[in-house]
């Protein structure tokens, strides 16, 4: 009877303390979400008007000479999402002819008129006319001395593009 009177005590002290746990952990509590936001990255596409893969180039020039001057109008077009700053640079990547040859930038200011490119151009993206027309002008000077004779050169026309939000660099 001992042993009955004893194992109830235990019995109850163990039910007793689940009952004041449960007791004191009935707390009220409430979540709420809002699900579904979402993020997208904007695009940063510059693209010309010529495709050297499709084999269109701006130059190709035969028979140049001292003096003679050529020129081509590139389109640059800026079709991503976001706004952009471009340099446009060259280089001579076979031949000799090159190291001779005067490479220049213009671009359109606000009258109309053709000036030396001094830095970035910017183009926004929300423009519905995203582009800008710059003039190429390559220049064999009339100084150019005899060792350029029959020599040839190949030049590549790079535009490299940088958002402009968000970036101080120049």
């Amino acid at each position: 009877m001992l042993k009955k009177k004893l194992g109830m005590a235990v019995f109850s002290a163990i039910f007793g303390a689940s009952l004041i746990g449960a007791g004191t952990s009935a707390i009220y509590t409430s979540t709420a979400t809002n699900e579904g936001n979402t993020f997208a990255s904007g695009t940063l596409v510059v693209e010309l008007d010529k495709d050297s893969m499709q084999g269109e180039y701006y130059f190709d020039i035969d028979n140049m000479a001292p003096g003679d001057s050529e020129e081509a109008v590139m389109t640059v077009s800026n079709t991503g999402s976001l706004d952009l700053r471009f340099d446009v640079s060259h280089m001579f990547t076979s031949g000799t002819l090159g190291d001779a040859l005067d490479v220049t930038y213009y671009e359109k200011d606000d009258n109309d008129n053709w000036v030396a490119v001094t830095g970035p151009i910017e183009i926004p993206a929300t423009d519905p006319d995203s582009s800008v027309e710059i003039k190429v002008v390559v220049t064999l000077p009339l100084v150019t001395g005899d060792e350029y004779q029959g020599t040839s050169a190949t030049m590549e026309l790079k535009v490299d593009a940088v958002q402009t939000r968000n970036n101080d660099l120049p």
